[in-house]
């Protein structure tokens, strides 16, 4: 798994193929009313839809086998495909703006119920990151673990959805812009696909989503370089690439905030979630979202230390050469 101040460990892609949809008008974000499928704002000025994609096909099978689909065709469940467990669902989808494709998702819906005691397993058999993220709320058992949960009556039973990726285009990011992306949050928790399915969501905030598609690019090199040998960072450089991390991460945070979420007290920070309550309440203006305090940003390490001087790395370079001490790269 990559770290929190990594990178924000992203990787799911989805079909280009398109289903139904829900739709919020944003501005304000003040929600007034359901009709006909849309959640609606008052004095909005845009439409934002969030549109799954068809029951996907998952070719979990050997090459040549006859039974290839054998387990899709046992598969009455339309939202998206069945994971590597009954209890678990996979599937993606696109974000539009003004009817336009501005973004895409992916995400994990599991059945806790259903999962029984192999909970955990399930959740492992998606993805690392689903499985730390299900293991910091739940039992073994499904049952809530986290302490702001087990005082919650609304997620006591119901369904666990993971939002894996979550990518929205530049034009909608302007200045930190949490508008269009907390917007598509909420119509994504609103669908009629998951109606009834979750009481518990969560996310953690990813770095390489707020960046450009030149800042990729040059993010990509420097990893590159670093597997071809390029020479260490010195304290100081990783200390300020780490801040620039955690700072994006916090960028990418704020619009799920904005929906509702809250961060979990977790690592570094970035680890958000949302119960069926808390979805209930109005989301936040974004003035409101960028006051809310974050670990990311906080002034320490994740545990509570501070950060690291030039001098802690001379004096970290005399203990390594004397072999008191050895090193360990964050990449």
């Amino acid at each position: 798994m990559s770290s929190a101040s990594d990178s924000g460990r992203k990787r799911m892609g989805g079909p280009s193929s398109r289903g139904g949809g829900k739709r919020s008008r944003v501005s304000g974000l003040e929600e007034e009313g359901r009709e006909g499928g849309e959640v609606q704002a008052t004095a909005a000025n845009v439409v934002v839809a969030v549109r799954i994609h068809p029951k996907e096909r998952e070719e979990n099978f050997e090459e040549g086998t006859e039974d290839a689909f054998d387990d899709d065709d046992d598969d009455d469940d339309d939202l998206g495909h069945q994971g590597d467990y009954p209890c678990t669902r996979t599937f993606s989808g696109d974000i539009l703006v003004g009817g336009q494709k501005a973004g895409s998702f992916s995400a994990h819906l599991v059945d806790r119920q259903r999962a029984g005691s192999l909970f955990h397993e399930a959740c492992d058999a998606e993805s690392q990151e689903l499985q730390e993220f299900g293991c910091l709320l739940f039992s073994s058992k499904g049952a809530p673990r986290y302490p702001a949960l087990k005082s919650d009556t609304s997620v006591a039973r119901g369904g666990y959805i993971y939002i894996d990726t979550f990518c929205l285009n530049a034009e909608h990011r302007v200045d930190g812009a949490t508008d269009v992306g907390a917007a598509a949050i909420r119509a994504l928790l609103s669908l009629p696909e998951l109606a009834g399915r979750w009481t518990v969501a969560s996310y953690i905030a990813d770095s390489m989503a707020v960046l450009s598609a030149e800042e990729k690019t040059a993010e990509d090199e420097r990893r590159r370089a670093y597997f071809r040998g390029a020479p260490a960072e010195t304290v100081k450089e990783k200390s300020s690439r780490i801040a620039g991390v955690h700072a994006r991460m916090a960028k990418d945070a704020r619009q799920f905030l904005r929906a509702g979420f809250a961060e979990v007290a977790h690592k570094e920070g970035g680890w958000l979630y949302l119960t069926a309550r808390m979805m209930r309440s109005p989301p936040m203006t974004h003035a409101e979202a960028l006051a809310v305090p974050l670990r990311l940003t906080s002034k320490t390490t994740s545990a509570g230390r501070p950060e690291l001087t030039d001098a802690d790395d001379q004096l970290l370079s005399a203990l390594t050469g004397k072999g008191v001490a050895t090193t360990a790269t964050v990449l």
